[in-house]
């Protein structure tokens, strides 16, 4: 198998089990990081070109990935929804679906609909739940495409009526999924992610975004680095959910002995 493809699988998680009280029975959850989806034809060149670092990553790295390696890793996703047991009742997308640095606003909208036309193609038969990425919404048209785009594709896939912003919510029998949007400039967005949160009878809750929480090393970007008081609400409410907030520092609870 290409080697390639191994890396890939490694960030095709652990199936995630848990038991329903009521009657005991096990579902499973497929988690996947970031997928960068990319076809040199969605990128202007001459643009891309400007930027050696970013043609580099795109000609050697993600476009290549994506010939060599997502038929058979989408195949592999697919069959996992399929024959996996306990059975998978959603497929959970960490973000990064498409590289992004497309270069115009017409490529965006272009490279956008590649990558939905290719989850499309899974034909997974279960809601696909995705949050936004940083490459999502890189590059000229990007944040544009992703509402013009993404957001119709992301509603429809994760079951909902339309979707006005990334921030969103689903729920699957008694699992709430909470979508949370780093690079929403709505100054109530932590609110509103302690409301879905408070407001939900579910017995499971997740908080999904794409950017760590908790930050690792100096050199591992993290949500709200610049803005300590932000993040420490937010590690608060990844761990404890709908308890009201206070300021326990999740990071130093972590780091200490």
């Amino acid at each position: 198998m290409n080697k390639i493809l191994f890396v890939l699988l490694s960030l095709l998680t652990s199936l995630q089990s848990y038991s329903q009280e009521q009657n005991e029975k096990e579902v499973s959850f497929l988690l996947l990081g970031d997928i960068h989806y990319d076809l040199l034809e969605d990128h202007d060149m001459e643009w891309l070109s400007t930027k050696p670092d970013d043609l580099r990553q795109v000609t050697k790295e993600y476009s290549v990935f994506t010939k060599n390696t997502w038929p058979e890793f989408s195949r592999i996703i697919s069959g996992q929804v399929q024959k996996h047991q306990p059975s998978i009742k959603a497929v959970l997308q960490m973000g990064d679906l498409s590289e992004g640095l497309a270069g115009s606003l017409q490529k965006a909208i272009q490279m956008a609909n590649s990558a939905f036309k290719a989850v499309n193609k899974m034909n997974l038969k279960v809601p696909f739940i995705m949050t936004k990425g940083n490459h999502d919404i890189t590059g000229p048209g990007a944040k544009e495409a992703f509402e013009k785009v993404y957001l119709p594709n992301m509603a429809r896939l994760a079951g909902h009526p339309s979707l006005q912003s990334a921030n969103y919510t689903t729920t699957l029998d008694d699992v709430l999924f909470v979508c949370y949007d780093p690079w929403d400039r709505n100054p109530e967005g932590l609110q509103q992610l302690e409301k879905s949160l408070a407001g939900s009878k579910a017995t499971y809750k997740f908080v999904m975004l794409h950017e760590p929480v908790i930050p690792v090393n100096e050199r591992c970007w993290h949500v709200f680095r610049q803005d300590n008081a932000k993040r420490m609400q937010l590690e608060y409410y990844a761990a404890f959910g709908e308890k009201p907030y206070n300021t326990v520092n999740i990071s130093e609870l972590l780091t200490s002995n």
